[in-house]
C-alpha cells in the first residue's frame, strides 16, 4: 500500500514477485522495475504475540538477499506468467515493519536489523511509508 503514496511509480510497481537465484527462491512483496528490477521490498510484522518462527524465515529471506547481492538475481512473478527480469547486485532492498508489541518481538527486530544492515537493506517502520516511497523516488 505504501506505493500508493507515489503515483508516479504505479507503472513500475509489480507485486507479488519472487527472487530467484539458481534454485533458490524467496518472497519479495513489491518490486519496482522496468527493464531490471530496481528496488525489491519486503513487508514483516514483528506485532505477532508468536515470534519463533517469524527469525527462521527472516534468516531464509536474508540468505537470499546475500546471494543477490554476491551475483544477482532473477525477479518472476508468482505466477511465473510475465518475463523474468535481472535483478543487480546492487539494487535497492527494503523493509517496512510492524513494530514489535512484545520484548520477544524487540529482540527479533534487533537481530533482524543487524542482518539487514550488513546486507545493505534499508529498514522503515511502517508509520514511515511515505519514507520509503520518497526513497524510491530518488533511487
Amino acid at each position: 500500500r505504501a506505493f500508493e503514496f507515489g503515483p508516479d511509480l504505479s507503472a513500475k510497481v509489480l507485486l507479488h514477485q519472487r527472487a530467484l537465484v539458481g534454485r533458490q527462491e524467496t518472497s519479495v512483496d513489491v518490486a519496482l522495475a522496468s527493464d531490471r528490477a530496481e528496488l525489491l521490498s519486503q513487508a514483516w510484522a514483528f506485532d505477532l504475540k508468536q515470534v519463533q518462527d517469524l527469525q527462521v524465515r527472516i534468516q531464509a529471506w536474508n540468505y537470499l538477499v546475500g546471494r543477490i547481492r554476491d551475483g544477482g538475481g532473477r525477479l518472476r512473478s508468482r505466477a511465473g506468467s510475465e518475463p523474468e527480469l535481472a535483478i543487480p547486485p546492487d539494487v535497492r532492498i527494503s523493509v517496512l515493519f510492524a513494530p514489535p508489541k512484545t520484548s520477544d518481538g524487540a529482540v527479533q527486530l534487533s537481530i533482524a536489523r543487524e542482518g539487514w544492515a550488513k546486507l545493505g537493506v534499508e529498514s522503515f517502520e511502517e508509520e514511515r511509508a511515505r519514507d520509503l516511497v520518497d526513497a524510491a523516488h530518488l533511487g
